[in-house]
């Protein structure tokens, strides 16, 4: 687990907001609101060039 993605898994530990981001360009992006972790899983899926890798899925709920 890379240092990202153990820090989601940490803040969610601590009762901490996850506030979401997501990328539109390299230099846009766009604020999705406050977030609690609900489960992940590592699961195999395929990147850009087809190729299998590992990769967490991170299940979020948005907080009202």
């Amino acid at each position: 687990m890379t240092s990202r993605n153990r820090a989601i898994v940490e803040v969610a530990a601590d009762g901490k907001a996850i506030h979401l981001f997501v990328k539109f360009s390299p230099q846009e992006y766009y604020y999705q609101g406050v977030f609690k972790l609900v489960d992940y899983t590592y699961e195999n899926d395929k990147d850009e060039k087809g190729n299998t890798r590992k990769e967490f899925i991170f299940r979020l709920r948005k907080v009202n």
